[in-house]
């Protein structure tokens, strides 16, 4: 199966509270130059795919590119987005490089708040 690549084999798996996990994984973030809440963001969504299971899209297998792509100036540290266009229900927006974990939700957040003002959900 193409996720067995993905497998950390049990000699080379080191176990960590999930609340070290996620004080280490913003720490990691914020050295970086993320913002502490959008650290805070990413550590979380990244240690809950762990803890879901998800290993390809989790800590091990994710922060390191995010690492890696910050480094590199692939990715923008700093906070927000742009609004491309709007409407009463609608938004485009422009990340500018943000990492999608951490505008994803914020994204989500804006649309929920849209649909509710024109009475869609």
């Amino acid at each position: 199966m193409i996720l067995d690549r993905f497998k950390v084999p049990a000699k080379d798996q080191m176990l960590v509270s999930e609340t070290d996990l996620r004080r280490t994984v913003t720490q990691i973030f914020e050295k970086l130059g993320v913002s502490a809440e959008d650290a805070a963001d990413a550590a979380d969504a990244l240690t809950m795919t762990d803890l879901r299971g998800v290993e390809t899209h989790g800590v091990s297998n994710m922060l390191r590119a995010y690492v890696r792509d910050y480094r590199a100036g692939k990715l923008d540290p700093r906070p927000g987005w742009r609004l491309v266009r709007e409407s009463l229900g609608t938004a485009v927006i422009d990340a500018e490089r943000r990492l999608g974990i951490i505008v994803g939700p914020k994204a989500m957040r804006l649309a929920i708040d849209k649909a509710r003002a024109v009475g869609v959900g």
